[in-house]
């Protein structure tokens, strides 16, 4: 997983990084692993909230650093089909994290005022809505 996925899941929910590609796993409604040939570059997915709502992550791998323009041209169509069945879609980034935070309002996301979160992090919101 890459440093800063790592840091940000150590933060945020204290969770080792196969625990938390294990536990986003398991409450996704839907999960995908991008890949280039056989190395995983990143897992993602969204977990649904409510009819309307999900939780969308995404961890990468070191790997992702290598193919960063592949991933550029599939992240927008990618996020839509993690909105497909929500009206919108949401999470927090940690604040440090500036290349995350870049990526997420390149494929749409709105970025809100920091908060604490529950952890002590300081963290943006961010959404995305139809």
């Amino acid at each position: 997983m890459r440093p800063a996925d790592m840091r940000e899941v150590a933060a945020i929910s204290g969770q080792t990084p196969r625990e938390a590609l294990e536990h986003s796993f398991e409450l996704s409604s839907l999960c995908r692993t991008l890949c280039y040939r056989d190395t995983p570059l990143i897992m993602y997915g969204t977990c649904e909230v409510s009819e309307f709502s999900g939780v969308v992550w995404g961890l990468g791998s070191t790997a992702l650093d290598d193919h960063v323009m592949g991933f550029l041209r599939v992240s927008k169509a990618e996020v839509e089909t993690l909105q497909a069945h929500y009206e919108q879609i949401f999470n927090f980034v940690h604040a440090d994290n500036e290349l995350h935070l870049k990526w997420v309002e390149y494929v749409g996301f709105t970025l809100f005022d920091p908060v604490i979160h529950e952890s002590g992090e300081t963290v943006i919101p961010i959404q995305r809505s139809r």
